[in-house]
């Protein structure tokens, strides 16, 4: 059975795959860096074990990497809606304040995995599990809209939620992602950055001894 969602007046198979294509962009580079991140620094045992070495760079890498490859997939992207006289309006500026904040984010979530990792070898089995259900609590195949209002709550402690927004306003819609979202996302990303450094480097020393 295929899922269908109600996107609005006329909007049909395409009007949907463009909306999903552009939610899948940001989460799937989220999610990338994410599930590496659980097994960089295990992976990566000679080079934490040479003392000069800034293993804090490596979960960062990977969220560089994710994130370089999520613009290659956004250029292809951009051209096909393009093609298809979809063409992105001005509101497209806003998208490298939103891919910064991401970014912010992702390696927050990146430095505080590749910590725990290292002491719980089973994490990154965990992170898979916890990804799948993150997934789907996160408006990615449908609009915040169809969910009930009463529940509507839930979606919003999702900050994975305002990135997906904040893309789709950026990306498809005619104006700028909402200022107060934005604002709200900002500052999560900022503490989640600064919490995940933090966690990473109390736990770094004993890094090596753990391998």
């Amino acid at each position: 059975m295929i899922l269908k969602v109600r996107l609005g007046e006329g909007q049909g198979t395409g009007e949907f795959a463009v909306y999903l294509f552009c939610g899948l962009l940001p989460w799937l580079a989220f999610a990338d860096a994410v599930t590496r991140s659980a097994s960089v620094i295990v992976e990566q045992t000679p080079l934490i074990k040479k003392v000069a070495f800034p293993s804090e760079i490596l979960p960062v890498h990977l969220v560089l990497s994710a994130i370089i490859v999520e613009f290659v997939g956004l250029a292809v992207f951009l051209a096909v809606v393009t093609l298809f006289d979809r063409r992105p309006g001005w509101s497209l500026l806003a998208l490298p304040v939103v891919v910064l904040l991401q970014f912010l984010f992702t390696a927050g979530v990146a430095w505080l995995l590749a910590s725990v990792a290292v002491f719980l070898r089973d994490a990154r089995q965990v992170v898979g599990l916890a990804l799948t259900l993150w997934m789907f609590l996160t408006p990615i195949m449908y609009p915040v809209d169809v969910v009930p209002e009463r529940f509507r709550w839930v979606l919003f402690l999702n900050p994975m939620t305002f990135v997906i927004d904040a893309y789709r306003a950026s990306v498809l819609g005619a104006s700028l992602p909402s200022l107060t979202s934005m604002a709200v996302f900002a500052g999560v990303a900022l503490v989640v950055f600064v919490f995940g450094h933090w966690v990473f480097s109390r736990a770094k020393p004993a890094f090596a001894d753990m391998l």
